[in-house]
């Protein structure tokens, strides 16, 4: 790529205008341009339009409100930002397909002029793949399946395996009809006169009948549930030997795969680990500053020691990528959107650009993955 790339894209059927290109060095550019203002406008239409439909205002029925009251209650700023949220959500794909532009993680975006009716000026930092030598990617996956099947054993359930689930499932039915701590549990005892344990759990537990499987679900028999116990352990098993396969691939082919990782995208990695432990942190009950305050450290010490775990995640990422360029593997757009509005409905402050690298990400991520498993 060049240091500068700049065309003039102001003909009527494109969406953005005066793009320039940027080569920052380090597997890193710039993108600088406009959304033309027609577009624009389309976007800021259908912000507010989202907006009055999900608004509930005072003497209005939801989503009748009229666009001046919509305008009062939320600000022309909050429409015009959701538009343009939108707005480059629907063009950053064509932009760095149309200039060539092999983007990977997160973008830094920048809004550089922002106006009703007029267009949008942007500015977007993003990293992009570096030169990587993996030629041989099929053979290595198909190398590795090979001699993970060589070494599994056919995937079977032991009945001791489900016995013990069964177990478990007894113990938690006697919890909730627990003997009070006053009352006497008769025990069996032994020739030498101590408790047999065993025998005074049974003893305390529901008996494992059909009765018993009925008011644990919709199953008619004992023989039914059991059988559906050891399907579900199965299919645990199945998914665990596909997570097995799929890390031994990705381990093999990071380490035949020497790169210089952008520090751009090792950055979006650490970002993405310390969001997803704040949000683990918090359903605990916990705060991260307090977490962090009782471990003693900070948060440069906690990106610190998390960093190589970032580097061999972008790594992983980057193999990723550029066998999906190469086998042009790509998800299917009806299921992308799909995907976001999913992600949207349940967070809606959540940025739809965003979102929408998040979910391609990973859609694509896990056809390839599919793609490398099937070698063998």
């Amino acid at each position: 790529m060049k240091k500068d790339d700049t065309k003039n894209d102001s003909k009527a059927d494109k969406k953005y205008a005066n793009i320039k290109v940027t080569n920052l060095g380090n597997s890193e550019v710039e993108i600088e341009g406009e959304i033309v203002a027609e577009h624009f406008e389309e976007h800021r239409k259908s912000a507010l339009k989202k907006l009055t439909e999900n608004a509930e205002i005072p003497g209005f029925r939801k989503g009748f409100a009229p666009e001046n009251i919509i305008t009062a209650r939320f600000g022309n700023i909050k429409i015009l930002e959701d538009a343009a949220q939108e707005a480059l959500d629907s063009q950053y794909g064509s932009i760095v397909t149309d200039y060539s532009i092999r983007a990977v993680g997160a973008p830094q975006v920048t809004i550089t002029k922002i106006a009703e009716k007029n267009p949008l000026g942007f500015k977007i930092k993003t990293a992009v793949f570096p030169e990587i030598n993996l030629s041989d990617y099929k053979e290595l996956a198909k190398k590795t399946v090979t001699e993970i099947i060589k070494k599994e054993e056919t995937l079977t359930v032991a009945d001791k395996e489900i016995e013990d689930v069964i177990l478990q499932l007894r113990k938690s039915k006697a919890e909730k009809k627990r003997v009070g701590a006053d009352e006497t549990v008769e025990t069996d005892e032994t020739k030498d006169g101590t408790a047999d344990k065993k025998s005074q759990t049974e003893k305390n537990l529901p008996v494992f009948d059909d009765e018993f499987s009925k008011s644990v679900g919709d199953f008619k028999t004992a023989d039914e549930l059991r059988e559906k116990i050891k399907e579900n352990l199965l299919a645990d098993k199945k998914i665990r030997a596909k997570e097995k396969v799929r890390l031994a691939i990705l381990e093999v082919l990071i380490e035949k795969t020497p790169m210089t990782v952008p520090e751009l995208f090792i950055e979006s990695e650490l970002v993405k680990m310390i969001a997803q432990f704040k949000d683990d942190i918090s359903r605990a009950g916990l705060t991260y500053d307090t977490y962090l305050e009782h471990i003693k450290k900070t948060e440069d010490d906690i990106r610190k020691e998390w960093r190589e775990n970032a580097i061999k995640r972008a790594k992983t990422q980057l193999i990723l990528g550029h066998v999906a360029n190469i086998e042009k593997i790509v998800p299917d757009e009806d299921v992308v959107k799909k995907e976001i509005e999913h992600i949207l409905s349940h967070h809606k402050d959540a940025d739809r650009f965003r979102v929408r690298m998040y979910v391609e990400n990973m859609l694509t991520n896990e056809k390839v993955l599919e793609f490398l498993e099937n070698q063998g």
